[in-house]
């Protein structure tokens, strides 16, 4: 039935759109994509599969290369066919089979013929109904004619952006500007490397272009120089980019339609887009042949964090998650720049989570915006910032508040208010007990955590931490800023015409000290409605950036007890605060230059923060709908 549908499928098409100027194969030229609803032989019941053809048509425009491929629940299926017309004979030909064009007139086909249905030969019937756009073709078997299956299709865009090869003498301008602007710029340059290292990944680097590049094998190369520097705000950041290179680059159907974690160095899966049954907890250990761990090795070289010993949030940059789906996760990113997805395919293999069956199957890649929309139809509404922050009483004891991310700028409501409804209504309840769950928060505003520790805190606390700010030069080459972006026009003027005197330093190392952050500052005091229990911090290893702050100096100053796994982030301090946007002139890829680090005054170890509560993270939670983590910490507050 398979090989039957994909044939009709195809020689109907050749009929789709007459035009006066056109052939029929010329006019339905391109790709097309949509939903074939059949019923199936077995239950009678009717199946949707998704569908895509893609039409080439001869020079001549009388006959076409037609290919169709639909994914089978776990099997893709493909069928290339050449077909043929005679309008003057009103017949038309798949390979060497001939039918018969029974009607013709505008926006309406009608084709009658025979072929296999079930275990017989029966006569069948095909209404093709079509515009410029769109296109459906009903097929009817039996006599009287009853429904067998219909194709919706939707005409692909015809737009296509043609792959960029840069010429050496392109990628080297472009990695000369890269190289001075880091050298130039970039404070934490060698706060992980020595400059002889550096120079050395430099020189690797230039070895690669000796030869012209697509311009995905340079993208691929320039973020792994760049992971090399161990600074988690120094990247090619996708949203940065100019919409070209994003079209070209991104936005295209190579997406996976798995989200996952990784535990334990395997791929577990949590959500799940494709026509495949594969639940929740399942590992997936293959992808197109190649060993999730080689997936996960390759691309942790283009992954940033704070550090040389950070593994774990390398790590979690690697996931793909609910909220990161819809945006720009790595994964998707990357893994069609290390491994090709032939015919926008998937092979999977995967160990299923409950019975421990391996299977192999194969799903269809998606767009971003196809996978977005089935995991909505799935499992509910994407996530958004403001879902990011809740607040509940969840017994008389127990507050939990949940803060995803400190991204303030992207809240509809106040953040300042929704804290202090909060801890007043923990006031009311004479709440005992708070959890404050800021896993997956990579970082944002530092006036949040601030708020906060004048909530937790029963005493003043300093308004600033034992860190020293430094910048790496105080005027910038005007040949660099010229490639040079930012949202903050003043950093671009004081970067031109030099740093007052008066706000920077020669620090010794390398470095200016910056004295702009030097002034007094009011301690922070506790509010009015603090918190007066005991309060338990969940933290895991994408913690950087402000959210890597806010558990460090809770922990410090004693305000939680933190559960969970290390954070991200580095007590030997990192860079931020105020940015660059480069663009290198032949690419157009940018990267963010961060302006300012904010190191330890007193010596510190390559790491994040440790819990005082570890918590090992297990695949089968995943599977079990288990939150160790908050379990853990609820256990803690049942035992006080």
């Amino acid at each position: 039935m398979k090989s039957s549908i994909l044939a009709l499928l195809s020689a109907v098409l050749l009929l789709a759109v007459p035009a006066k100027s056109q052939t029929f194969f010329q006019t339905i030229e391109g790709k097309w994509q949509g939903i074939l609803e059949y019923r199936d032989y077995s239950t009678n019941e009717r199946v949707k599969v998704k569908t895509f053809v893609v039409v080439k048509t001869s020079s001549d425009g009388n006959s076409a290369e037609i290919f169709t491929t639909y994914d089978d629940f776990g099997k893709v299926l493909q069928n290339g066919e050449i077909q043929r017309i005679d309008i003057a004979g009103k017949r038309f030909y798949e390979d060497e089979e001939e039918f018969t064009i029974e009607s013709i007139k505008p926006g309406r086909i009608v084709l009658k013929g025979s072929g296999q249905d079930g275990n017989s030969i029966e006569p069948f019937r095909k209404t093709i109904t079509y515009s410029p756009d769109s296109l459906t073709i009903l097929k009817e078997t039996r006599t009287p004619f009853v429904f067998r299956n219909r194709l919706t299709l939707t005409k692909v865009s015809a737009k296509t952006i043609p792959e960029r090869i840069l010429t050496t003498a392109e990628l080297k301008a472009d990695f000369e500007v890269l190289k001075a602007a880091l050298k130039e710029l970039h404070p934490g340059l060698y706060r992980y490397n020595t400059a002889q290292e550096m120079e050395k990944k430099f020189d690797l680097f230039e070895t690669k272009l000796t030869k012209p590049l697509n311009e995905g094998e340079f993208f691929k190369f320039t973020a792994q120089l760049l992971s090399e520097i161990d600074c988690y705000h120094t990247y090619l950041n996708p949203y940065n980019q100019k919409k070209e290179v994003r079209e070209r680059l991104f936005d295209r159907q190579n997406y996976f339609p798995f989200y996952f974690q990784i535990i334990d160095g395997k791929m577990i899966v949590t959500e799940n887009a494709s026509t495949k049954t594969l639940a929740r907890g399942s590992e997936i250990t293959r992808i197109n042949g190649i060993p999730t761990a080689k997936i996960i090795k390759d691309l942790l070289t283009v992954t940033s964090s704070d550090g040389k010993n950070n593994l774990s949030n390398r790590l979690k940059a690697i996931e793909i998650n609910r909220s990161s789906g819809p945006e720009y996760a790595l994964f998707d990113l990357y893994f069609p720049l290390f491994f090709s997805t032939e015919d926008n395919v998937f092979t999977v293999e995967a160990i299923k989570s409950k019975t421990k069956e391996k299977t192999k199957f194969q799903v269809l890649a998606m767009t971003k915006d196809e996978r977005t929309r089935e995991m909505e139809t799935r499992y509910g509404k994407t996530p958004g910032y403001d879902d990011g922050w809740k607040f509940e009483i969840r017994d008389k004891n127990t507050g939990y508040l949940k803060l995803s991310n400190f991204a303030v700028w992207k809240l509809s409501f106040d953040y300042k208010n929704f804290l202090a409804n909060s801890f007043r209504a923990m006031r009311a309840a004479n709440t005992k007990n708070l959890i404050i769950d800021i896993r997956e928060n990579g970082g944002g505003d530092d006036g949040v955590y601030r708020e906060l520790f004048r909530y937790l805190s029963k005493k003043d606390l300093p308004c600033k931490f034992p860190v020293r700010s430094y910048i790496k030069t105080p005027k910038a080459d005007p040949e660099i800023l010229k490639y040079a972006e930012t949202y903050e026009k003043e950093i671009l003027q004081m970067l031109t015409a030099g740093v007052p005197e008066t706000l920077y330093k020669p620090a010794g190392n390398g470095l200016f000290e910056y004295l702009g952050d030097r002034a007094e500052c009011e301690p922070l005091k506790p509010k009015e409605n603090n918190f007066r229990g005991k309060t338990y911090l969940l933290v895991n290893s994408a913690n950087a950036s402000a959210a890597f702050t806010f558990a460090r100096y809770a922990q410090e100053y004693e305000l939680a007890a933190l559960v969970g796994q290390e954070t991200g982030g580095n007590k030997k301090g990192f860079t931020g605060g105020s940015y660059l946007f480069v663009y290198l002139p032949n690419s157009r890829f940018e990267f963010d230059l961060p302006l300012i680090a904010g190191f330890s005054i007193a010596p510190q170890k390559d790491e994040g923060v440790f819990p005082d509560v570890y918590v090992k993270r297990k695949a089968e939670d995943i599977g079990n709908d288990f939150d160790r983590e908050l379990n853990t910490a609820e256990t803690l507050i049942g035992q006080q």
